[in-house]
């Protein structure tokens, strides 16, 4: 863990403990859980989304792009079609020729 994103990793612990229902019976939050103190007045490991929003952002643009580069050595993701190749196959593909032992709807009714 890089010591830059350890409040967020542990508001984030904490968020998602929390509303999984993952924390020990007598722990109100994650904080509470690593400090080892079950008193309310000790506020001051309490983690606030407004103190990580600008490591949030960070993080998450560094996974998106992590994501999208692997996708592309995967060979997922968008693809760029051109159109003007696509439109010039469908119009020399010639038509399909009709022949005469080709079958013929009948009505039933």
């Amino acid at each position: 863990m890089h010591r830059d994103y350890a409040d967020l990793y542990l508001w984030v612990g904490n968020e998602v403990l929390t509303k999984y229902n993952k924390l020990p019976k007598d722990c109100q939050s994650f904080y509470e859980f690593i400090d080892g103190t079950t008193n309310d007045t000790s506020n001051k490991s309490i983690i606030h989304f407004q103190q990580v929003k600008n490591d949030f952002h960070d993080i998450s643009q560094s996974i998106r792009r992590s994501i999208v580069k692997h996708a592309a050595q995967e060979g997922w993701g968008k693809r760029r079609v051109n159109s003007k190749s696509k439109i010039d196959s469908i119009e020399n593909t010639p038509p399909p020729e009709s022949s005469s032992n080709s079958s013929v709807q009948m009505d039933l009714f």
